[in-house]
């Protein structure tokens, strides 16, 4: 008898991760007539949070869903460990290739990187993101036993719009430069 294994990261897939997240770093990168930081573009501007990551994020549960129907039958084989570890591998690399690709045209343009504020604090800033993200996806892959997949995929939904609206917005980005905190601009008179 073969032994089969989970195709850990069919091509279709991780091209469609990589055309997403380029397609969005670009736009952002081709959005930024002002010339603002790296940082102002990918997540103060909320276009990542609100479009981009949330498509990912749908993504991410449909692989997860595909797999639900049959879980049962993965189950009484005593398979579910290597199914759990197959996809936060295949979630893991995904989200790589998305923080990836969506720096890429950064990298390779002359737009504005780090202006704001320090480049370790910056890079910190981009990293934690990537974290969480990387963390929801983890949290998705629960959805293949859970008893209510939708409530985990609002909870997902939910945290990823709080972590941005409250922890970066609020707190983050305020430590990565004063610019970010709305009673500095208008004491300053910085409206953009």
């Amino acid at each position: 008898m073969k032994r089969q294994n989970l195709e850990v990261l069919p091509s279709k897939q991780v091209g469609f991760v990589v055309v997403l997240a380029v397609i969005s770093g670009g736009w952002c990168v081709l959005s930024n007539n002002d010339n603002q930081d790296m940082i102002n573009t990918l997540i103060a501007s909320h276009f990542a949070v609100l479009v981009s990551q949330t498509i990912v994020l749908l993504f991410f549960s449909w692989q997860v869903l595909k797999y639900r129907a049959i879980y049962p039958l993965i189950a009484i084989r005593k398979k579910t460990e290597l199914l759990h570890y197959a996809f936060i591998k295949r979630l893991l690399i995904e989200s790589c290739l998305y923080f990836g690709g969506y720096s890429l045209p950064f990298l390779f343009t002359d737009a504005p990187r780090f202006l704001d504020g320090p480049m370790l604090t910056g890079s910190l800033l981009l990293f934690l993101r990537f974290l969480f993200i990387a963390l929801m996806a983890i949290l998705l892959v629960g959805m293949l036993h859970c008893k209510h997949p939708g409530m985990l995929l609002m909870t997902v939904f939910i945290s990823n719009i709080i972590y941005h609206y409250v922890i970066e917005i609020n707190y983050l980005l305020i430590m990565y430069s004063p610019i970010y905190d709305p009673l500095y601009r208008a004491i300053h008179g910085i409206y953009y």
